[in-house]
């Protein structure tokens, strides 16, 4: 059996919401004889460094941040960029999506892949992050999720 990235884990959790999603993070390979290749290939770039999928549906279009189990520091990488204001302010909405490994029962063994959600705004002290802690609350969100952001 095959192991999902979170980029596809992510990719089908947005399509059976009927967003379309793609893409938007890039693989930028290093010159042969630049010094970074000898401990790696190249390096991923997002879109304006926050960015890896725009999902889309009729009257919404979000930016998705995406991650393993580092949540937090993802969190302060985007409240930190100087594109997330922007980014919001155009009237597109910000998610961060994280994924971790968690039992599926309390005492058994086997383990599922879960989302960690949270939403970017624009609040008076500046940037803004709101977690979705349990599942209902993430569902709920993302189906009805349809929101303007507040300038």
């Amino acid at each position: 059996m095959s192991k999902k990235s979170p980029t596809s884990r992510t990719k089908e959790l947005l399509e059976k919401l009927g967003f379309k999603t793609d893409s938007v993070e890039r693989w930028i390979p290093y010159s042969k004889d630049d010094p970074r290749r000898k401990f790696r290939p190249g390096e991923k770039s997002d879109l304006f460094g926050i960015i890896d999928m725009i999902a889309i549906r009729p009257s919404q279009i979000v930016g998705v941040q995406i991650c393993g189990t580092d949540f937090a520091a993802h969190v302060r990488k985007i409240s930190a960029s100087k594109h997330t204001r922007p980014w919001l302010e155009s009237g597109a909405e910000l998610w961060l999506i994280g994924w971790r490994k968690i039992l599926k029962k309390r005492g058994g063994k086997l383990k599922i892949y879960k989302p960690r959600i949270g939403r970017f705004s624009i609040c008076y002290s500046g940037i803004c992050f709101q977690e979705l802690k349990t599942e209902e609350e993430q569902t709920a969100w993302m189906k009805n999720a349809n929101w303007t952001t507040a300038i």
